[in-house]
Order: structure tokens, then C-alpha cells, then sequence
């Protein structure tokens, strides 16, 4: 070069910095469009899924959900007990309601935000690890990505945890690159909140600890002691708050929360296969699962339980089953691999392949996207990353152990989610890197990768499920959904969809039955209710709803019968026990009546509603020799006590019961209190009735009736 030209030449700071405008401009052009494309698709599901049946309508964990975020923002920021579901998502929507108000399109709205925000994320987390163009074929690919657009479109937590996924490999890749304190313990707050979403993540602090030490081995031990000690603080920002509030309310230190146990007892038990099965047959929702854990636990253990005590439980129950049945087991693990590798997306109460029936734009990336695209070139990429093992091995790492936390429990399609964004880095890899040796003809060097490819191929696309496997049970939910805001006839329709494509299907035929007899139909309803008996024998459920319907249809012995077996199959359902109870009443057949009011008292000590209508029956029962006023002024006084005062119905029990024991004046001003209560609550109605017995025992008469 000449002098002159030396001389007209920029300086190389201007160089520089003019290389890093470019690259700025380079980095946010392509995390605009990534963003943008990624939102335009999660809009597009969003206008489509409109057709779904469901679609406006909660069900399940969405309901559960629902309903604590709004007790959260009615400003029950603390809660109650100890938390068995995952808190941060309710959080979440209680945070949205206290800003844009209820309604689920908010809600969807920022879910999609978030998604599209994942997809950029990714990019730059890639470009981190990798390079440029990795991050953004891995933006890309999680851009058009079918259960990432779906899990943005529905009410689930797996929305908010993918999303923090992709903050903690973001973090992880700035950390990395260059290591300070700061990011390190913004590493572990982001983990927390992981951890809030998906309790088995936790898996992944003793890995990163571990890595902290390897990774920096030529680094100080203080270097190295500061960044463990970051990261640590990070997480006990997050976790710490959340175990002494458990400890508040609950009086148990758990830093998430109550379900590890019982989740470990469900993906690890004698017929187990791999998916989610609830304690007890067709009690799937949470409120149920969280209660037959506890109940069922404190039968076998023949007292009162904590949390804590619960969840220890069942994870003991599931060790034992393991160490009895070592290779049953180990059958077990290997099927929950391939589930976990498997293209099938494992359905929770919705399933994605049943919204794809109604959107054209899912149902065809659907085809030519999915985990058996994206694991295959996982393989691969793993096998072209073996030079770069060093930046990208706590990759393979989180990995690795995310897919150990779902084998160790039970697979479904949002619980594996998580693997995915790792997933996507090392495929966006194999795509870059293999599409540049095949350009220079590098064969060979390609082979180990492709033998790797092929092999997940085959695997991942084996056909465990087909896509359509359930959509029976979807039919159902649907149903289920539409009948909860009394869409009755296309709740009946989407009864006999689920029948139509399964006639052997138990729940189909009891929910069909449920819905007949809201409208009615009661000839109906137990024609459906005892096709579901003849299904599933030993459900409870079905015996009491055809028990119930044969009394409503005027077949009282039968329905005896029913409900009697329903009580043995299940003594803890407290209507079958009061529904046996009613019909016996009925008849005024009083002995029967306080002999099923006294068992199902026995088999469910702590419910009200039963020791009210025990203590009503001794106080009321026309049989003298039934009588026992003192017991049920006992029984009375304690369910008063129990629910402070504040309802007539317990209060009305225990002057019944004074006026029995001949205690009329205590009897009259109790009366009058409930009058008070009943009239304060709006129940005028039951007001006046009991203004009556008021009279009565103002008169020093007690009431005998009989009747509840």
C-alpha cells in the first residue's frame, strides 16, 4: 500500500467499530425477522384454533390454574397449603388479570409474545455457542416448530417454561463466553424460575455446579468458587421466598413443591406404561390427584400426613415397586426412552393433532416438522459438534440430564418441550456444518453423522401411536368442556363423536350419561350408565352415577345396589355415601339411613356435608332408639367450629340437636342465629324453614322429621 493510501486509510478503532455496526444491524435484522415470522404463525393457529370445540373453554390444569390466578389476584397472593402444582404460571395469569383483566385472549396474546421471543432468543443463544448462522436456522426451526405454536395457544405452563429454557441457554452461552458474577447469578434466578415451572428441572443444578468447575478449570479457584456462589445465590433469590412461604402456611420447608413423590409413584408403578395415569381411575384433574395422594397415603399409613410425608410416601411405594421388580422396571425405562424420542406427541387434556383437524397452517407444518424431524438431526449435529466439545459439551450435558428427568418420571408432550430448544441448537448445527461438508464432497467425513441421523430416524419415527389415537378421549374433553357452560346438545355430540370412534369407551358413556340426565332423560342416562358399569366394573364413579340415576328413574332397589357397591369400591366419595343416605331417608327406613350416615361419617371423618347429616338424623330421626341427641349436639358444635359460624345449615343442625336433648331455649336462640346467617347469605327460603323449627322450640317442641 502507498503512503498516500496509508495515509487516507481509517484508523482501526474506526474499523472496528464500524465491523460492530455492521454486525449490530446483522444481529437485530435477523432477530426481527425471526420474531416476526415466529409471531405471524402463533397469530395464524390462534385465528384457526377458533374452530376448536375447546378452544374458549378451560378444562383441567387450565381450569386449576384459571381459578388460583384469580383468587391470586382477588389478593390471595399467599395462599393457603403447601403448593403441589408448579406456582409461577398462576402467578403469571394473575399478573395479566391485575393488568389487562380476565379473558384468555389476553393471556394467548403474550403467550405468543413470549414464543416468538423464544425463537430470537434461540438465535442469538446459537450464534453464542456457535456461530451466525447456526443460531439462526435454530431460530428458525423453533420459529415453525407445531408443539412450540401450540403449547403458545393454550392455557398450560409449558409456554412460560420454554420460554425461560431459552433465557437459561441464553444466559448460559453469555456466561460462558464471558464469565462474570452477574451472569452467573442471573443463570441461577433464571434456573429458579425453571424450576417453578417444571419441578424435575432441578436435575440441572448439581450439573451446572459441576460444569462451572470443569469448564473453568483454568481459571482460580475463587474465580470458580465466586461463579458456583453467584449462581447458587441466583437460585435461593428465587427458591428461598417460595420454601418459607411453603413453611408459612404449610409448616414444611419445600423450596417447589409436593408433587415429586407422587409423580415418581405414577410413571413408576405396576402398569405403568409410560404416560400419565391418574391414583385413581378417571380422576385425572388435579384437585383430585392432589387429594387422592393424600388420601389413599394417610389409609396405608393409618394416620394424618404432611406434604412432605405424602410425597414421601409414594416415592417410597415407587422404590419399593423398583427394587421388587427390577426388570419389569428397566422394561419400563426403555419404554419411556422410546416415548421420549418418539415423533408422537404424548397428549395431555389436549391434544395437538385433534386442533390440527381444524387448522390447515398446523396440520401442514405438522407433517414436515416435528421431534422426528428435529432428534434425527440432533444425533447428527451431536456427532459434528465432537471437535467443538468443549463450548457445546454443557449442552449435550442439559441435555442429557432433562431427558433423565422425564424417563425417571413419565413422558408427555410438555414435559419433554424442554429438550427441544437444546434439541434445535444441535440440529441447526448438523444443517450448517453438513450442508458445508457437502459442498467441499467431505463423505467421509459425513458418514458418522448420517449412520447417527438414520439410526434416531428409525427410532423416533417408529409408530407407537398413531396421530388419531386419541381423539376419542379429545371428543370427550370437548364434551366435558361444552357441558360445563351448558352447551348441552354439542356436548351430546361430541359424546357420540368419541363413541362413534371407540364404542368400548367408558368415560364416553358416562359423561353421556351425565349430560341425559341434566336435561332429563333419564331412561337415557341409565342405559349409558350401565353400558359404562359394563366397561369398567370397579369404578365407583359409574356405579354411583347409575345408582343415582336408577333413584331418579324410580329404580330404588337397583339404585341401592349401585350405591352400596359404589361405597365399597370407594368409601371416601362422600355422594354416594349421602345419596345411599337419602333413599334410605326416603323410605324412612331409619335404621339404614344412620347406619350408612355412620359409615360414611367413619370413611370420611373431615367432610361437613356428612357429619351434618348424621348429626341431623340423631337429632330429627321419629326412632327413639335411634336417637342420640347428646352425640349429635357433639357433632354439631364441632361443625359450627369447623366452619367458624359463618353458614346457617351447621348452626340450624346443632338447635335440632339442643331441642332433641330437651334444651329448648339454647335450641331457639341457635334457630335464630341461622335465621340471621341464612337471611345475610341470601337464603331466604331457608330462612323461613327454619323460623318455623324456631317456633317449635319456643313451644319446647323438637323438630322430628327425618328429612335432611
Amino acid at each position: 500500500m502507498s503512503a498516500k493510501a496509508k495515509a487516507q486509510a481509517p484508523p482501526p478503532e474506526q474499523i472496528a467499530a464500524e465491523l460492530q455496526r455492521i454486525d449490530r444491524r446483522r444481529v437485530f435484522s435477523a432477530c426481527a425477522w425471526i420474531f416476526a415470522v415466529a409471531l405471524a404463525l402463533r397469530l395464524i393457529h390462534l385465528l384457526q384454533a377458533r374452530e376448536v370445540p375447546l378452544f374458549d373453554i378451560l378444562i383441567v390444569d387450565g381450569r386449576q390454574y384459571e381459578a388460583w390466578a384469580r383468587r391470586i389476584a382477588a389478593g390471595d397472593w399467599l395462599g393457603q397449603e403447601t403448593f403441589y402444582q408448579a406456582p409461577l404460571y398462576p402467578y403469571f395469569l394473575a399478573l395479566l388479570k391485575v393488568c389487562f383483566g380476565d379473558g384468555l385472549w389476553p393471556v394467548r396474546i403474550v403467550q405468543a409474545l413470549l414464543g416468538a421471543a423464544s425463537c430470537a432468543l434461540l438465535f442469538l443463544a446459537g450464534r453464542n455457542f456457535v456461530s451466525h448462522q447456526v443460531g439462526v436456522v435454530a431460530g428458525a426451526l423453533l420459529a415453525v416448530y407445531p408443539p412450540a405454536i401450540f403449547f403458545d395457544g393454550i392455557v398450560q405452563k409449558a409456554s412460560v417454561g420454554g420460554f425461560i429454557v431459552v433465557v437459561v441457554l441464553w444466559l448460559l452461552s453469555r456466561a460462558q463466553k464471558a464469565p462474570n458474577t452477574s451472569r452467573f447469578a442471573a443463570l441461577g434466578v433464571a434456573l429458579g424460575l425453571l424450576m417453578l415451572t417444571r419441578e424435575e428441572t432441578i436435575l440441572l443444578v448439581p450439573a451446572l455446579l459441576a460444569w462451572i468447575v470443569v469448564y473453568f478449570w483454568n481459571r482460580s479457584w475463587s474465580m470458580r468458587g465466586l461463579a458456583a456462589g453467584a449462581f447458587v445465590g441466583g437460585l435461593a433469590l428465587v427458591l428461598l421466598p417460595i420454601g418459607f412461604r411453603n413453611y408459612k402456611v404449610g409448616g414444611e420447608f419445600l423450596i417447589t413443591t409436593s408433587q415429586a413423590g407422587t409423580n415418581f409413584w405414577i410413571g413408576n408403578r405396576p402398569g405403568a406404561d409410560g404416560r400419565y395415569a391418574p391414583l385413581r381411575p378417571g380422576r385425572s384433574d388435579t384437585s383430585f390427584e392432589r387429594k387422592d395422594a393424600v388420601e389413599l397415603a394417610e389409609i396405608e399409613m393409618q394416620r394424618k400426613l404432611t406434604s412432605g410425608e405424602v410425597s414421601e410416601f409414594w416415592r417410597g411405594q415407587a422404590l419399593a415397586w423398583i427394587s421388587d421388580e427390577p426388570l419389569a422396571w428397566l422394561e419400563l425405562l426403555a419404554r419411556k426412552t422410546a416415548l421420549l424420542v418418539n415423533a408422537y406427541e404424548v397428549p395431555d387434556a389436549e391434544d395437538q393433532y385433534f386442533y390440527e383437524k381444524h387448522e390447515p397452517v398446523m396440520g401442514l407444518l405438522s407433517r414436515f416438522m416435528h421431534l422426528g424431524i428435529v432428534l434425527p438431526l440432533c444425533a447428527a449435529g451431536l456427532v459434528l459438534s465432537a471437535s467443538r466439545r468443549r463450548e457445546l459439551g454443557v449442552l449435550a450435558l442439559l441435555l442429557a440430564v432433562l431427558c433423565a428427568g422425564v424417563v425417571l418420571f413419565y413422558v408427555m408432550g410438555r414435559y419433554r418441550y424442554p429438550i427441544v430448544p437444546i434439541a434445535i441448537v444441535f440440529a441447526a448445527l448438523a444443517l450448517v456444518q453438513g450442508w458445508a461438508l457437502m459442498k467441499v464432497g467431505a463423505w467421509k467425513a459425513l458418514l458418522p453423522a448420517g449412520i447417527a441421523l438414520v439410526a434416531m430416524g428409525i427410532v423416533s419415527n417408529w409408530p407407537i401411536y398413531g396421530r388419531d389415537s386419541q381423539f376419542a378421549m379429545s371428543h370427550v374433553n370437548a364434551g366435558a368442556a361444552l357441558a360445563s357452560v351448558d352447551r348441552i346438545d354439542e356436548a351430546i355430540a361430541q359424546y357420540k363423536a368419541a363413541l362413534a370412534l371407540d364404542p368400548d369407551m367408558p368415560e364416553g358413556w358416562s359423561n353421556l350419561g351425565v349430560v341425559y340426565g341434566r336435561t332429563g332423560r333419564m331412561q337415557e342416562a341409565v342405559a349409558c350408565f350401565t353400558r359404562a358399569v359394563e366397561l369398567r366394573a370397579d369404578d365407583p364413579r359409574f356405579r354411583m352415577r347409575l345408582g343415582t340415576a336408577l333413584h331418579m328413574s324410580g329404580q330404588t332397589d337397583r339404585a341401592v345396589i349401585e350405591l352400596a357397591r359404589s361405597t365399597e369400591l370407594f368409601p371416601q366419595d362422600p355422594e354416594a355415601w349421602n345419596n345411599l343416605r337419602f333413599i334410605h331417608v326416603q323410605r324412612r327406613d331409619w335404621s339404614r339411613a344412620v347406619d350408612v350416615a355412620r359409615r360414611g361419617v367413619a370413611a370420611n371423618p373431615q367432610d361437613l356435608g356428612l357429619n351434618l347429616a348424621l348429626a341431623w338424623l340423631l337429632a330429627t330421626c321419629p326412632d327413639e332408639r335411634l336417637s342420640a341427641p347428646d352425640e349429635a349436639v357433639r357433632i354439631a358444635t364441632e361443625c359450627v367450629r369447623a366452619t367458624g359460624g359463618a353458614y346457617a345449615d351447621p348452626i340450624n343442625a346443632l338447635a335440632a340437636a339442643l331441642a332433641r336433648a330437651g334444651r329448648f331455649k339454647d335450641a331457639h336462640a341457635q334457630a335464630l342465629e341461622a335465621v340471621r346467617i341464612a337471611e345475610r347469605n341470601g337464603q331466604n327460603d331457608q330462612a323461613a324453614e327454619i323460623r318455623a323449627r324456631a317456633e317449635l322450640y319456643a313451644q319446647d317442641k323438637p323438630c322430628i322429621e327425618g328429612l335432611p
